[in-house]
């Protein structure tokens, strides 16, 4: 199944089976792109500037998931249902727009590493 497909399933899925398979291939995508991630920044760290090049990975693992994600969400479930907790605070429900907008938020980072492929291709050429 191509990766349009794929999010235009979880975009269309109702079903509460479907939708848990699609976030746990969501979450599973999550972490394996983490680890690459991690790794090619071990990868392209410079001897002996370790140190200096963790908090960009720290960026990308914690800072940009961690507040922007949830940003992200409050804007894309504004004027969503909400409904009350056993414990009296607010919760979203979320709604099918949630896998659409990760999509879109995706292209992005799909861009970036089509222009990273492009630029080690042709480095390799020219060495």
């Amino acid at each position: 199944m191509s990766r349009k497909r794929f999010w235009t399933a979880l975009f269309l899925f109702r079903n509460t089976a479907l939708v848990f398979i699609g976030s746990l291939l969501m979450m599973c995508g999550y972490l394996c792109g983490m680890a690459v991630f991690g790794a090619r920044i071990r990868d392209c760290t410079p001897e002996g500037m370790a140190g200096r090049f963790q908090g960009l990975r720290i960026i990308g693992q914690v800072l940009i998931p961690g507040v922007v994600g949830p940003e992200i969400g409050k804007l894309v479930l504004r004027g969503a249902e909400m409904i009350e907790n056993r414990d009296g605070t607010l919760s979203f429900i979320p709604n099918a727009n949630i896998y659409l907008w990760a999509g879109i938020v995706l292209l992005p980072i799909a861009a970036v590493i089509a222009i990273e492929r492009l630029r080690e291709r042709k480095a390799a050429k020219h060495a």
